[in-house]
């Protein structure tokens, strides 16, 4: 009899356990993906709101780090008579 019950008790909890993964599963998922999606607009974001694209995103994070920038102007010669 004990075995009995101990039978039903593991298959019941196997239950639970395998309703309880499946469910965290589905909502993890979506909350990550959420929360990534949220991180990376942010990060593509400017002051104003408006999406940088590559080169603006890495000079904002530049400024950002309080690195010092240098403006070098184009030129025809490209620097190759200096």
């Amino acid at each position: 009899m004990l075995e009995m019950d101990l039978l039903v008790a593991s298959e019941i909890n196997e239950r639970v356990k395998e309703a309880t993964d499946e469910a965290s599963k589905k909502g993890k998922a979506k909350g990550m993906a959420a929360r990534l999606q949220q991180r990376r607009k942010k990060q593509r974001t400017g002051p104003d709101g408006q999406l940088l694209n590559d080169a603006d995103y890495m000079l904002e994070a530049i400024r950002e780090a309080g690195m010092p920038i240098k403006e070098v102007s184009n030129s025809s010669s490209d620097g190759e008579n200096e």
